[in-house]
């Protein structure tokens, strides 16, 4: 494992310091053996109970190279941090930011030219990374996702995320429209960078933003092998049918306006 690093940052990167930074590294990395082949980047807040797995789960990977993983915490008053900063290489603190905000911060400060995507409440399967390894090296392709299953609850939670991770988001490519959750995927960095990543300031549909922006710059695909596996805790706080209602009003206000709602807390 690399060396920890811990920062606290209180202002975000310019544009210009993004660009160099990105630059830099693929230099360095051109120079050098061994380079990353993959960056991992996982938001963080109040997430004790679920981290560990998380991580784990990460440096369990069937994956033929070296890869970095970089935890980007929003100022959790537990132990998330110290957690994290025991098995993440990166551990970087990020107060008061979205979501996206933590994503995109995690993908500047990223080395390799895979950046993948994970949530600290998910776990990624055993083959996750050479998935999609193997899915950015396809001709065009520029971001990839797969299927979410729970790693907890009942049949009719795994057909919820079958139907949710899986049928939508493989026909929303079909017909153009690409939703690519954010919580399991990845992107080539550059693509990523230079249409400005996740969409900042939100808390619900920056990835739907994203993934409307980058299928301009190639394809983005599904993957089936691209598995990972999340907790169930917001349908246990909110339940189906209140969850439903919610994302259906969402994204009618997302495609009148542009707009979403605000995310309710689960922790």
């Amino acid at each position: 494992m690399a060396a920890i690093t811990s920062i606290k940052f209180t202002c975000v990167p310019s544009q210009l310091e993004r660009l160099t930074r990105n630059i830099t590294w693929q230099m360095f990395g051109l120079l050098c053996l061994g380079v990353l082949q993959a960056s991992v980047v996982i938001p963080t807040l109040n997430e004790d109970k679920y981290i560990s797995k998380c991580l784990e789960s990460l440096r369990q990977q069937n994956f033929d190279g070296d890869f970095e993983i970089i935890v980007v915490d929003g100022g959790s008053a537990d132990s998330t941090v110290d957690l994290a900063s025991a098995k993440a290489d990166k551990t970087l603190v990020y107060g008061g930011k979205p979501v996206g905000d933590a994503r995109n911060l995690g993908a500047r400060l990223a080395e390799a030219d895979i950046v993948a995507f994970i949530d600290a409440d998910t776990m990624a399967s055993k083959d996750w990374l050479a998935n999609i390894k193997e899915s950015l090296s396809r001709k065009g392709v520029v971001g990839v996702t797969g299927p979410t299953f729970p790693y907890e609850g009942s049949k009719l939670d795994l057909l919820a995320y079958k139907v949710a991770t899986g049928w939508l988001q493989r026909f929303s490519m079909i017909f153009g429209l690409p939703h690519v959750a954010g919580f399991n995927c990845a992107y080539r960095s550059a693509p990523f960078l230079r249409c400005g990543g996740f969409e900042e300031g939100r808390t619900l549909s920056e990835d739907l933003a994203l993934s409307l922006k980058m299928r301009h710059e190639g394809r983005l695909i599904y993957n089936e092998n691209v598995v990972a596996y999340t907790s169930t805790r917001r349908v246990r706080n909110y339940g189906y049918v209140r969850l439903a209602m919610f994302y259906l009003m969402n994204d009618a206000i997302f495609a009148l306006t542009g707009k979403s709602l605000y995310y309710p807390p689960v922790r």
